[in-house]
């Protein structure tokens, strides 16, 4: 260029570095937002004789500059959380490598503050350098500066921040460069739209799929290596690992039982229920509680099931008769059941072996034909008569509303649990039998339609309702 006279090395060089930064009549932008030649070369006199040093954004460097830092910072986030991962406390193996990507990252830092601004909405060019500093400092300067910082030196010396490595975990927020890059890119080279979109969300998905990929090995190393110097972190971080750990279980389960039943070619309503089924044992956290309970001592088992348990044993009148010893064994051999809508917890007719608590959700009661009598709730149980008497029969069925939990005791576990006191159970007998002649029969299920019912015994169907009166159902 005339600008700068002179055929000796030094002069060609900054010939060219000057060419290199003043705006390119090839760029594309430069034909969008610059009409005629004559806009092109008062934008090129404008910028040598207000800012020579600054670099307009439609370059032939920046051409150059991001295509190179598209490829570079693709890289680094592909190596990154390898690092961070398989490198974690081993931290002079990597630290000089990772100090000579942050070298070429602070480069990109310092070139945006030499780079002039582009605004899109009024397709004016800005070099002035307080103007493009002020733009950049209010955007992402602070969050990529941090994931560059040479904090590492301090780790490595000292051995006692060794948590400050983790600020490399937001290098991935430098895949928001890597977007501006590549779409400023797919103008400079005129690349087909549906292959740009293609690569762009490839890049995103591959380079997501692989951090969360290294992420599962990294927390676990976070949480063992902090464990003791800080028991509220310690704690939050182990919750947040459980909680990872239940969901990808739980996720694998519904693939495999989405696997299950496509091979089955179940009905596509009963994949429905199985489906909520599932999903609603994980929103009440079945799996996790069982997983809690089969590892704590035998005396915090105990105390766990006691205050899971404690609405049964307050409502359950029966189980202010029994002494606390015989409580406790009971509570370990209840189970809890959960019941889908139309799911039925009893038949009339059938006998009665259990006593059925409902700890959440709403059941109908039906007569014999089928006619709805009654409806119960949370904290309301039936069948206790059951449990002391061997020849009950179900006078009602029971069918679930809604979505059920619903803990259920067997005649079984109980019997055998107070066989050991044959007078208790004497007098468990006398109480309930007791309690039935003093309670009203339920009129509805007596009706003349109801007659049929014969021989068959009534078990107890309990409703506590807040305030209401207790209806109690019983017959011979």
């Amino acid at each position: 260029m005339k600008m700068i006279p002179g055929s000796s090395v030094w002069s060609r060089i900054r010939r060219w570095l000057l060419g290199m930064r003043i705006i390119s009549r090839r760029h594309p932008f430069t034909q969008w937002c610059l009409k005629s030649t004559r806009a092109i070369d008062y934008e090129i006199n404008h910028h040598l004789k207000s800012h020579p040093y600054m670099i307009h954004p439609f370059s032939s460097f920046r051409i150059f500059w991001e295509s190179a830092m598209t490829l570079f910072i693709i890289a680094v986030l592909l190596i990154t959380p390898v690092f961070l991962t398989f490198y974690f406390d081993e931290h002079a193996k990597w630290y000089i490598f990772n100090h000579a990507i942050d070298v070429v990252l602070i480069c990109d830092i310092i070139i945006w503050f030499f780079t002039g601004h582009y605004d899109s909405r009024t397709q004016v060019v800005t070099l002035d350098p307080r103007v493009v500093a002020s733009h950049y400092l209010r955007g992402f300067f602070i969050v990529n500066a941090l994931s560059v910082l040479p904090l590492e030196f301090v780790i490595v010396l000292t051995d006692s921040m060794w948590y400050l490595a983790s600020l490399n975990l937001l290098k991935i927020l430098w895949i928001r460069t890597i977007i501006i890059y590549s779409r400023k890119l797919y103008h400079v080279y005129r690349i087909n739209f549906h292959l740009y979109k293609i690569a762009e969300i490839g890049i995103v998905i591959i380079v997501g799929v692989h951090w969360a990929a290294c992420m599962e090995y990294y927390l676990p190393l976070v949480v063992t290596k902090i464990a003791g110097q800080n028991d509220l972190l310690t704690r939050i971080l182990q919750l947040m690992t459980t909680f990872r750990s239940t969901t990808k279980r739980h996720s694998k389960l519904i693939q495999q039982l989405q696997q299950y039943m496509t091979y089955k070619e179940l009905p596509y309503s009963l994949q429905r229920r199985l489906l909520s089924y599932y999903n609603y044992r994980n929103k009440k956290g079945f799996e996790r509680d069982k997983i809690i309970i089969n590892h704590v001592s035998p005396y915090l088992r105990e105390k766990l099931l006691l205050h899971n348990y404690s609405r049964l044993l307050n409502n359950v009148r029966l189980f202010g008769h029994l002494p606390q010893l015989v409580v406790t064994q009971l509570i370990g051999v209840v189970c809890s059941e959960i019941f889908m809508p139309n799911d039925a917890l009893v038949r009339a007719g059938t006998r009665g072996d259990a006593l059925y608590f409902i700890a959440s959700g709403t059941v109908a009661v039906y007569n014999n034909i089928g006619k709805e009598i009654y409806h119960m709730e949370d904290d309301e149980y039936f069948g206790e008569l059951a449990l002391v008497m061997e020849d009950e029969h179900w006078i009602a069925s029971v069918i679930a509303v809604e979505n059920c939990e619903v803990y259920i005791l067997s005649r079984a576990d109980f019997q055998y649990t107070v066989a050991a006191y044959p007078e208790l159970l004497a007098h468990l007998q006398n109480v309930a039998l007791a309690r039935l002649e003093q309670m009203p029969l339920l009129k509805k299920i007596q009706e003349p339609d109801a007659s049929s019912i014969g021989n068959i015994n009534i078990s107890s169907i309990k409703a506590k309702r807040r305030g209401d009166s207790v209806v109690r159902l019983d017959a011979k």
